[in-house]
């Protein structure tokens, strides 16, 4: 039966005499294929095999044989292609089917020529279709036909011996399931159709066993069958009769009350008429034997009338054979599922969600109703008509399936009258007994099904009106809905809403239909494939047919034809097949307001977007906007992964980008969604950062509705969920050359995202559009302005050599048009440059030139901050004094301006210079002050790092090594959280230094190490001198001299170019252990008697006197000498 897939049980033997029967049987048989042996003989009955001269025929891979099968399926009859498409394909084939069939054939005919020329080929073409020519007795399913029949005949005639010979030879031609490993509708029919065929011979073979008084054999027979195929009343009704005449009157009960429990449980029904009287007369022991050879076993006619129900009496051969026939139905059986599909992919949770209530449970009161919905293409009908094939045995009187046409462009949707028209007659009503009203079709319809076991699939509904008057009323039925919409105004047992598939299941799908080697051999261009098909599954059907229609294509070519959104759904058709008819469908679905709203969506350049967003564009308020968004979810043309935020499906956001607007609509409606952008990302701006507002201050507010963006919090997060719109907000200001658009992006969040935010690769991108648009306008002064910036930026994130090609470009433009005060600005950036690459000549030269320009147009504000950047560089190359003098200056300023940044920035420069002379109370009073003056600072984490680090650094020095290991450990924390690498390694250098200090030498060096690792890591030459010498101070205190020297030799080569103070006293270093090494030499030489070892005595101490005069002005000399 349906759902069985080769398990079948093993046919018991015949009696002696039986088998003498079958054998003789089985000897004319081969004595009649021994005189056919040049013709072509088909086994079915298992895999699908041919043979001729007793040599079995290869006959190609399974979609070859599937086409054969169709031709020997109606052999001798032309077959036209289109059936023969049909036939092995099914509803959705692909677009090269015709051309595969002929393929197929060609191959076919050369498998299945005849070795002598002048025999006629077997395969053939006729005027209307392909002909295969054989003799069809040939078959091993026609002779288990004919076999069956012949035994049938028997039975009537009484002859259950004979009967017994026949089905037995029946069933030993059986090898397995039937076409194994073939899929194709016309193949799935004739399986189901053999395969009941099977199990009726079966059952016709337990009951001549027990009308011949074998009832142990049947009993042996019947129990696998009642364990394999548990709802088949049949099977049970034979085995409890076959129990009862063997004496096991308890067992032949407990076999009625285990179908009692299962059928209600699984299908929620009472057992059949048969059944409970067969156990209500075993109950009374009112059964006795059959009298041997009953002869009217089963020989009543189909036509005839049914012998009467087993009365009270002891049962007559004709109550026996009324037990055993297959019982008539009221409602003749239907099975109108199209075919399953054979390249079925994943979907296995969705499965078992979609199975987990089926059967229903016992007592049920209402009918199962499973909807799925999802959006065009993603496989709703797939996964309902292949869970309608698994739960097809289940619900044995009926399996019905009606396409409603909700969604179909070409037609409208089926009413309610014509499908229940459609449904009446399919099962057995005439038509003149189908009322004329829909209310009164209803009701005949509720009661025809009432009493059935029936599986109904009603496919692509439009809406619950359409369906509610077509749904039964009983529990005895389950019904599979799928729709484009989600039904949320019909009463059902489960919503199942389709997504695409996942990526492995995708691909799997696509390697199933191109069906050959490139799938293995180019697995990224698979991938990036179903990925630009969105893991839609239509699109990969499409896309992966068309390539197996050009089996010389490699797959990257259809990939590189996907790449391009604007013509990507121009390669995703096949014939009538295509994404974008499948998505007009929907679309011409909506309403005239939707479709407005859902074309204007299209031109929204970001990944999502929210009601806000959508109401700048359609110029409409927020709740009507709300209102078609959740429409449109509801009938899948948007997604809704977050609360209030929506996007579209790749494909349908092509789809959408090709509706044509209104007149002037386009233009109308990305000014004002750019409108609502700009002005929302500046309430944002001046919210968190105020001190640092933009010059800007006149922007106008937009008509449109703004979200609340009242407190720091909700502006944070706000710019946080609209970064990635803003950014493409700005690129397709960007591409329409809207330069003032495009400027204000990249000025309102310059400083936020910068400072803010730690957002810097989006000022960053933002700002080459930004200069990219101004250089093709002829903008000189904005062009200048935005790459000061965007040198700022690239140095932030540590691009330090293409800040400055920037900021020397940006210097470039500044003198030629005699703008000194971004002129200034760059020189002043390009110092910060060369300061963090420790070329500090240069740095000094930048803030030089920064100072001069900055008196010169009386900007007191950058005046400021370039002594700040003079008392800095001072401070790390030792002139300290310079440092002092200048840093003052900077403060003094800061007091003049009201800066905080200025005052707290140059506050902690001079408690770095306090600490270089030990003036460790200044130290901390200067930070003291600095704590005081970022208090008015809105954004102060960056500022709280550094002075974190260099609190922990002055407590070190006053020996307060618990407070000291509190900032550092703060700081670092934060610095992890930031990903900020020269915080990072002066958090571990300054951990490193209280474990040393308090003698923790292993747990020093493991810090020291870590913030070598990152100082070299981020091309930080200056830490990189600290760490090196930390660690050969550490290797010194622990008697490792060499390693020691080591460290100190690296420490002095890179300190020596750097120009920094620390290189006298590592050199001093390097040359003190040279000094004790050459030392202990000498003494080792001169305790010793050799007068040799005397003689290298004087020798090493003449060395080492010459070593102790110049070793250290050598080293400062040239380190590399070392």
């Amino acid at each position: 039966m349906t759902g069985q897939t080769g398990n079948y049980p093993r046919v018991p033997a015949l009696g002696r005499a039986d088998a003498a029967y079958a054998l003789r049987w089985q000897h004319m048989v081969q004595e009649g294929l021994s005189m056919a042996r040049t013709q072509i003989r088909y086994g079915v009955l298992g895999s699908f095999t041919a043979w001729r001269d007793d040599r079995e025929i290869e006959l190609g891979p399974a979609k070859q044989q599937a086409v054969l099968a169709a031709l020997m399926l109606e052999m001798n009859r032309p077959v036209t292609v289109n059936a023969i498409i049909d036939g092995v394909w099914g509803e959705h084939p692909p677009g090269d089917a015709r051309n595969g069939v002929q393929t197929y054939v060609s191959r076919l005919r050369r498998a299945l020529a005849p070795r002598r020329k002048v025999a006629e080929p077997a395969l053939v073409w006729s005027e209307t279709g392909y002909v295969l020519h054989g003799d069809p007795t040939l078959s091993d399913h026609v002779a288990f036909d004919r076999l069956l029949a012949t035994a049938e005949r028997c039975r009537r005639d009484s002859d259950l011996t004979a009967a017994a010979a026949h089905t037995d030879a029946a069933l030993a031609l059986w090898r397995g399931e039937p076409f194994s490993g073939l899929a194709g509708p016309i193949i799935e029919g004739e399986r189901r159709r053999l395969q009941e065929r099977y199990l009726t011979a079966l059952e016709h073979r337990a009951g001549i066993k027990i009308a011949l008084g074998h009832h142990a054999e049947a009993v042996a027979e019947l129990a696998p069958l009642v364990t394999a195929y548990p709802l088949q009343e049949r099977f049970r009704t034979l085995l409890m009769l076959g129990l009862y005449h063997c004496g096991r009157q308890a067992e032949a009960l407990l076999v009625f009350q285990d179908a009692q429990r299962r059928l209600a449980e699984e299908i929620g029904i009472e057992p059949g008429r048969e059944l409970r009287e067969l156990h209500r007369r075993i109950l009374r022991d009112e059964i006795e034997p059959p009298p041997a050879g009953a002869a009217e076993l089963g020989g009543a006619d189909q036509d005839a009338p049914r012998p009467a129900p087993p009365g009270d009496g002891p049962p007559t051969p004709a109550d026996l054979g009324a037990v055993l026939e297959p019982r008539p139905e009221t409602l003749p059986s239907r099975n109108q599922l199209p075919g399953d599909i054979a390249d079925f992919t994943g979907r296995t949770d969705e499965m078992n969600r979609l199975l987990a209530d089926l059967p229903p449970k016992a007592g049920r009161p209402t009918v199962l109703i499973e909807a799925i919905d999802g959006m065009a293409g993603v496989g709703k009908t797939t996964l309902a008509i292949h869970a309608a094939h698994q739960l097809g045995s289940r619900y044995p009187d009926a399996q019905l399936y009606i396409d409603l046409h909700g969604h179909a462009a070409e037609s409208a949707p089926v009413e309610p009258m014509v499908a229940l028209d459609r449904l009446l007659r399919a099962v057995g009503v005439p038509s003149e007994s189908i009322p004329p009203d829909l209310d009164a079709r209803a009701a005949l319809w509720r009661t025809e099904i009432a009493s059935r076991s029936a599986l109904l699939v009603f496919d692509n509904v439009a809406d619950a009106d359409q369906v509610r008057p077509l749904l039964p009323g009983t529990p005895s039925c389950l019904v599979l809905i799928t729709s484009r919409r989600r039904l949320v105004d019909l009463e059902v047992s489960q919503t199942l809403s389709l997504d695409v598939l996942a990526p492995e299941d995708a691909k799997a799908l696509f390697a199933a239909i191109v069906d050959d080697d490139r799938v293995t051999t180019e697995p990224d261009a698979v991938e990036e494939t179903v990925r630009l098909c969105g893991y839609l599954p239509l699109a990969i059907r499409i896309a992966a047919g068309r390539l197996r229609a050009r089996p010389v294509w490699p797959i990257d070519r259809i990939a590189e034809r996907l790449r391009h959104p604007s013509h990507r759904l121009e390669h995703l058709a096949a014939g009538s097949r295509s994404v974008a008819a499948a998505l007009t469908a929907s679309f011409q679905d909506l309403p005239p307001e939707q479709q407005r709203v859902f074309r204007l969506l299209g031109l929204h350049p970001g990944r999502d977007f929210d009601t806000y967003a959508t109401a700048a564009l359609a110029d409409i308020g927020t709740c009507a906007a709300e209102q078609i968004l959740e429409a449109l979810v509801d009938v899948h043309l948007l997604e809704q992964v977050v609360s209030e935020r929506y996007r579209f499906h790749n494909l349908v956001r092509d789809y959408a980008a090709t509706l044509e607007q209104p007149a002037n609509d386009d233009g109308a409606a990305l000014t004002r969604l750019f409108d609502y952008y700009r002005y929302a990302a500046w309430r944002v701006g001046t919210e968190i950062l105020p001190d640092r507002t933009s010059r800007i201050t006149d922007l106008p507010k937009p008509n449109t509705p703004l979200p609340g963006l009242d407190s720091h919090h909700e502006c944070v997060s706000w710019l946080h969920t609209e970064r990635l719109n803003l950014l493409a907000v700005a690129r397709e200001a960007t591409r329409a050359r809207w330069s003032d658009y495009n400027r204000l992006f990249s000025e309102i969040l310059w400083w936020p995202y910068v400072t803010g935010l730690r957002c810097s690769d989006d000022a960053i991108t933002m700002h080459f559009d930004a200069v990219e648009v101004a250089r093709h306008n002829g903008e000189q002064a904005e062009e200048c302005r935005l790459l000061v910036n965007l040198g700022y930026t690239l140095w932030r994130m540590r691009h330090c050599q293409q800040a400055l090609v920037v900021l020397d470009d940006a210097v470039r433009l500044a003198h030629g048009m005699r703008d000194y005060s971004n002129a200034a600005r760059a020189m002043h950036h390009s110092g910060l440059v060369y300061f963090r690459m420790a070329r500090y000549r240069d740095a000094l030269m930048g803030y030089h030139q920064c100072l001069l320009l900055s008196r010169l147009i009386g900007d007191r504000f950058l005046e400021g901050y370039a002594l700040q950047g003079l008392g800095q560089v001072h401070e790390r190359m030792g002139y300290v004094d310079d440092a002092f003098d200048y840093l003052r200056q900077a403060v003094t300023i800061s007091d003049d301006t009201g800066d905080p940044y200025l005052r707290s920035c140059a506050l902690m420069r001079l408690s770095d210079t306090a600490v270089r002379v030990g003036r460790y109370d200044d130290a901390l009073a200067h930070l003291s002050a600095a704590e005081q003056s970022l208090a008015a600072i809105s954004s102060k984490t960056l500022f709280h790092n550094y002075l974190s680090i260099r609190t922990g650094t002055v407590y070190t020095h006053l020996e307060k090594y618990e407070p000291a290991l509190d900032s550092f450990h703060a700081a670092l924390a934060r610095a992890e959280r930031n990903n900020d690498l020269i915080l990072k390694c002066c958090t571990h250098l300054g951990i490193g230094d209280v474990h040393r200090r308090r003698g923790h030498r292993r747990e020093a060096l493991a810090h020291y190490e870590r913030a070598l690792h990152i100082a070299c890591a981020s091309g930080s030459p200056y830490e990189e001198v600290l760490a090196y010498d930390a660690i050969a101070t550490v290797n010194y205190c622990s008697a490792h001299f060499s390693v020691a020297r080591q460290h100190w030799k690296d420490a002095l080569a890179i300190a020596v170019g750097l120009g920094i103070p620390e290189a006298r006293r590592i050199a001093e270093h390097v040359a003190g252990i040279d000094s004790t090494f050459l030392a202990g030499r000498a003494t080792r030489a001169a305790d010793s008697r050799s007068a040799e070892f005397r003689r290298a005595a004087d020798l090493i101490r003449g060395e080492l006197t010459a070593a102790r005069r110049t070793s250290a002005m050598a080293m400062m000399a040239d380190p590399k000498a070392l």
